[in-house]
């Protein structure tokens, strides 16, 4: 009983608070942004995930096209459980059921993009459409290289730069 009484005076709100204090941000830190920007050689100024990963739209002649299941595991979206976050220039940020958007549009990182300003997924023809790094200055990112023509849902391959690859920047 005596051990039991020490334990639940003394320790247990040691733990508690320890546990709290570990949880809790410092007085006036500022959380990073959900989304930020970064330089892409041969693409310029795009936006990124608080770690510097490239973010992607799939869309089929400018409309949203889902992607979950096998998709997703290739093409993981950016979630947020609040209001994302933009550093300075990002704008339009919203969410869709836990999901970001950008100007209403959902927004995926790439799994094969394994380090920061790398953008491998450009211009990919998948999932029934073709996956565009977000543009900061709403310029086209339809710049492609590689194969022509769609390969399915493999994801791998590249579009073909038809007039359909305009490049959805915001």
């Amino acid at each position: 009983m005596r051990g039991s009484r020490f334990l639940h005076r003394f320790l247990l709100p040691v733990v508690i608070t320890g546990v709290v204090a570990v949880g809790a941000a410092p007085a006036g830190a500022k959380a990073s942004p959900t989304v930020t920007v970064v330089r892409v050689k041969g693409t310029g100024k795009i936006l990124a995930d608080s770690k510097g990963m490239a973010l992607y739209t799939l869309t089929n002649n400018g409309v949203a096209v889902p992607c979950s299941g096998a998709c997703a595991a290739v093409w993981p979206p950016l979630k947020s459980s609040g209001t994302p976050k933009g550093a300075k220039g990002v704008k339009h940020l919203g969410t869709d059921a836990g999901h970001v958007t950008v100007s209403g549009l959902p927004v995926y990182r790439f799994a094969q993009d394994n380090s920061k300003g790398i953008a491998a997924g450009e211009g990919i023809e998948s999932y029934g459409g073709v996956w565009h790094v977000v543009a900061l200055s709403g310029s086209s990112s339809g710049s492609s290289s590689g194969s022509s023509g769609s390969n399915g849902s493999s994801g791998s391959g590249k579009s073909s730069g038809s007039s359909n690859d305009t490049g959805y920047g915001y």
